[in-house]
């Protein structure tokens, strides 16, 4: 896991950091970084660490095809683990990407 390693080395104050509803979220917060953190159902367990830790987490209940009309704006580092597989138009969110380069 280097590259995981890695990618929270660079979790720090000024970076933006997107995630699907995990508890890395958490850790990119205690580092600095601001933090946008979606789902498309209401998580439960997320929401009760959220305010077990005061998170200031900015959990949005959004399915990925609302991305872009959400207007979250860019971001230093997106971890989408467990997402892609689930897609079941991955050329719309290809355009998506390609479009907000």
């Amino acid at each position: 896991m280097n590259w995981l390693r890695r990618v929270v080395s660079q979790l720090r104050a000024g970076r933006r950091h997107f995630d699907r509803r995990r508890e890395s979220s958490f850790e990119a917060e205690r580092r600095g970084a601001g933090v946008t953190a979606i789902d498309c159902v209401e998580a439960p367990h997320f929401v009760e660490l959220q305010s077990k830790l005061f998170s200031k987490v900015d959990y949005r209940i959004l399915e990925i095809y609302e991305l872009p009309a959400a207007g979250l704006g860019r971001f230093d580092i997106v971890f989408l683990l467990g997402v892609l597989y689930h897609i079941t138009c991955a050329t719309r969110c290809r355009r998506w990407r390609l479009s907000a380069a």
